[in-house]
């Protein structure tokens, strides 16, 4: 195995003195970029961006957890929003992934139909998994993401443990 090769002490000095001229972003719109640098994006983000149907079922889940724990404070309220957040995000990994089955099974009709005589929804929804786990990673990722999506809440860590 190679060896890394040690900078030069000219190229050390170099690089110390051009790190001594950044100053960070000045203007407000690029101390905001720059605090989105470490933002992570799809199921693994801190934060959650929906779209109309989504956020209205991420919504409903808020309401649930609401009524449930019926918040008293900002305190209990933050902790009832973050409770309800992995809920929300599996929501959201349901949806993208009954999507994808949907799609998958318009995909696979014709040959479906040829092969069999007879089939159910149920039937026709696990041909539809096992040819998109066959052809892709899609599912088996998003699937693995939700469980890894990171939470501090009580809440179950993965959408898909018992």
């Amino acid at each position: 195995m190679k060896q890394p090769s040690q900078t030069s002490k000219r190229r050390q000095e170099a690089s110390r003195r051009n790190g001594a001229l950044s100053q960070g972003p000045v203007t407000p719109e690029g101390k905001a970029r720059s605090s989105r640098n470490a933002t992570v994006h799809g199921c693994l983000a801190k934060m959650i961006t929906f779209d109309d149907g989504e956020a209205e079922v991420f919504n409903a889940i808020l309401a649930e957890y609401t009524a449930r724990f019926e918040p008293r404070d900002p305190s209990n309220t933050i902790s009832s929003r973050k409770s309800s957040t992995p809920s929300g995000k599996c929501a959201k990994a349901w949806m993208y992934e009954n999507s994808m089955l949907g799609l998958q099974i318009v995909e696979d009709q014709e040959a479906v139909d040829r092969a069999w005589n007879s089939i159910g929804d149920q039937d026709r929804r696990a041909l539809a998994l096992s040819a998109s786990l066959a052809a892709n990673k899609t599912i088996a990722n998003l699937q693995r993401y939700t469980a890894a999506s990171p939470s501090k809440s009580s809440a179950p860590s993965s959408c898909y443990s018992n």
